[in-house]
């Protein structure tokens, strides 16, 4: 049988139980069961025609096709948009063009759900401004606009028109499209808890692979590029220390990038516990995602996870308390790590204070250093082939490649301080509101308090773990995702009614009805207020 049927088989050993649990842990709570069997279905249809078809356009077309027919009766295409994202390997491909144009655009698994689901419903919310919300442009929404027309301007500086049409493009579907979608169609909690529980079971279930490929020494979306008649690539930073384990990736195709993902559905599924149908499934699915996170061995998830995860308990009504009993885990467990048989080999993992490959940590401090020198000939607006600065030649790997291992240096010398500032905008302001809305919402309100606490402690653990690596495969389209939740949450505490009236009719005696009212009133004063609303 050839490599790539055995890992299907395998895939699907792992993924069929997976979604049998999940659909009793969900179902009672977070969805509905008829629209977990379809994206369900639609996953499972997914995996087996990209390891089917044994040719990237064929699986492109039928994929695109199926999405398109079935998709459209999708209820929330944000929510089947959050499971499909890592269903499967990003595996580039360049459209063929005609003529002068070499190439129309390239073609991978995320940019055809862009397509194929996210384009409809972004059409759908055009016809219906009911589906938009209020239809005015929030400030967030003119910040990330200021952002991309800036990168088109800086790119047609330097570019061809045809390769600055074709970069304008990317920064609409890869950029606009599903942040618009998902900050828009997200109008309710349970929406917004739905969307979340989709992207945690997407990732729960990369998880379990992910295990596998460590344990097992066996990656098993490799031998999907060989089936699809791709191009080989050699992919680097296979093992984490001479003679150590294999690093898992996944579909995401990056050790880092499958670490940043467990990072960012760990810290929202904390905030689901409550609503997964048993405390025991709640405890497998956290167990599952921590297991994951290791799984590839990627040191600056880990600090993000820790960073993320204390900042999502510190955050809102009682967070010192809950941020010392965190820490006090977090002491107990690392404890028992120390006096156990895998203590030695542990502390050696961690960074800073780790032995175990050294010189990456080195590496990036001195990438700072030297980056800085670059940075300062040219800090508005930065340089397009800042590679080919003599300074950076001391950077250039074994492999002979530089890696610029920091999203945050990468823009900065590509695009200046300028297009630094206008990147990170968004984010500062949209997480300043939700931090802003934490404050301002009733004790009794922790449904809300939970699901914001998690996007602002998944929007650090994000910050924090993008200034350990570029932004490469997944990365970006989570972090953008990351925002659009951040805008949606911020709408949500604001406005949503339903939270005030769920709180007065779920409580009872004269302390409770006090503590209503007094948020009623709150929530009235609120309304003068705008977060990320219309200028």
């Amino acid at each position: 049988m050839p490599e790539h049927l055995r890992a299907l088989v395998v895939i699907l050993g792992i993924a069929i139980p997976a979604f049998w649990l999940a659909r009793r842990a969900l179902c009672d709570g977070l969805m509905r069961a008829e629209d977990f069997d379809r994206r369900r279905n639609l996953w499972f249809a997914v995996t087996l025609l990209a390891f089917l078809s044994h040719s990237f356009w064929l699986y492109i077309a039928l994929c695109g096709v199926m999405l398109l027919v079935v998709g459209s009766k999708e209820r929330n295409p944000a929510v089947l948009y959050a499971l499909l994202i890592l269903a499967v390997p990003g595996f580039e491909q360049s459209v063929p063009g005609m003529g002068l144009i070499n190439y129309v655009f390239d073609i991978n698994h995320i940019r055809l759900l862009n397509l194929v689901i996210l384009l409809p419903a972004a059409l759908r919310l055009g016809q219906s401004p009911a589906l938009a919300g209020s239809g005015r442009w929030r400030l967030c929404d003119r910040l990330l606009v200021a952002y991309i027309l800036f990168s088109l301007l800086h790119r047609a500086s330097f570019d061809s028109a045809t390769g600055t049409l074709r970069f304008g493009f990317y920064l609409w579907l890869d950029i606009w499209l599903p942040y618009f979608v998902v900050s828009r169609y997200l109008n309710s909690i349970r929406d917004f808890k739905e969307f979340i529980a989709a992207f945690v079971l997407g990732v729960a279930i990369t998880a379990v692979i992910a295990a596998f490929e460590t344990t097992r020494h066996w990656l098993l979306y490799e031998s999907l590029r060989y089936a699809l008649k791709l191009p080989t690539v050699l992919p680097m930073y296979l093992t984490r220390g001479e003679g150590g384990g294999l690093r898992a990736y996944v579909t995401t195709l990056n050790p880092i990038a499958l670490g940043y993902t467990m990072m960012v559905a760990l810290i929202f599924a904390l905030a689901l516990t409550r609503d997964v149908a048993a405390r025991w499934q709640a405890a497998l699915l956290i167990g599952v995602l921590v297991i994951g996170l290791f799984a590839p061995l990627s040191r600056g998830p880990w600090v993000g996870a820790a960073v993320g995860l204390l900042g999502a308990m510190a955050f809102g009504q009682g967070g010192a308390l809950r941020a010392i009993k965190l820490l006090a885990i977090g002491a107990v467990v690392f404890g028992l790590l120390l006096i156990s048989p895998y203590g030695p080999k542990a502390i050696d993992l961690l960074p800073f204070v780790g032995s175990v490959e050294a010189e990456n940590v080195t590496y990036r401090q001195r990438l700072v250093d030297v980056s800085m020198i670059v940075f300062w000939e040219r800090p508005l607006f930065g340089s397009p082939d800042y590679l080919l600065h003599p300074a950076l030649e001391e950077m250039r790997q074994g492999q002979g490649i530089i890696d610029v291992v920091n999203t945050y240096l990468g823009v900065a010398l590509y695009s200046g301080f300028v297009g630094l500032l206008l990147f990170l905008a968004p984010f500062l302001v949209a997480g300043f509101f939700v931090w802003r809305s934490l404050r301002r919402l009733h004790p009794l309100q922790d449904g809300y308090q939970s699901l914001g606490r998690a996007v602002l402690g998944a929007l650090i653990g994000a910050a924090i773990t993008i200034a350990t690596v570029s932004s490469i495969t997944v990365i970006p389209t989570i972090y953008w995702l990351l925002l659009a939740l951040a805008v949606s949450f911020i709408g949500l505490a604001k406005h949503d009614p339903s939270s005030i009236d769920a709180t007065a009719a779920s409580t009872d005696g004269p302390n409770h009805r006090a503590a209503a009212y007094a948020y009623s009133r709150q929530s009235r004063a609120m309304s003068h207020y705008t977060a990320c609303s219309h200028a």
